[in-house]
């Protein structure tokens, strides 16, 4: 949410699904035929994308390497403020989700 030209932060999980939302987006492969899918439920959100994981699923859960495929999009989200810790996204979505009591996502 933003307040102006600032972002006004909100609670640990709307960061979780921000951080989410952002990274299906900047990892996406748009050359496919098929296109980012958002789906809202009233238990959960589902986020899928094109593509596969570039860095390998190990490594995106470990954190520490961020390989976008948007290199682009993955630049205007930073200077926006969204997903400003390039290679701990994930790491950080799975620790929010602990923290909350929340089931492993």
């Amino acid at each position: 949410m933003t307040d102006g030209p600032y972002r006004i932060e909100e609670t640990p999980k709307h960061l979780a699904v921000r951080e989410a939302i952002a990274n299906c987006l900047v990892n996406a492969d748009y050359f496919q035929r098929w296109s980012v899918v958002i789906e809202r439920y009233p238990d959960r959100i589902v986020l899928s994308n094109p593509g596969t994981i570039v860095p390998g699923k190990k490594q995106m859960l470990r954190g520490g390497i961020s390989e976008p495929r948007n290199r682009n999009l993955f630049k205007m989200f930073n200077l926006i403020g969204i997903g400003e810790h390039a290679g701990s996204g994930v790491p950080d979505i799975f620790d929010i989700w602990k923290n909350e009591g929340l089931k492993e996502p």
